[in-house]
């Protein structure tokens, strides 16, 4: 199980997916949000326990 996940830069959801089969390969990894449309090689990863603290937080609010 891993211990990390990757979020989207913009609106911080976990619905990222590689945007092609050959990045990492022939060309730099390329990400797509399914939540915002947030195409690019950056992303945040953060430890799950991180992000059930971070979704806490944001509900208490």
């Amino acid at each position: 199980m891993p211990k990390t996940v990757r979020l989207c830069p913009k609106c911080r959801s976990v619905k990222l997916h590689l945007l092609t089969n050959v990045s990492g390969w022939l060309a730099p990894k390329k990400f797509e949000c399914k939540e915002c449309g947030y195409c690019g090689s950056f992303f945040v990863e953060v430890d799950i326990d991180e992000l059930k603290k971070m979704k806490e937080e944001k509900e208490k609010k």
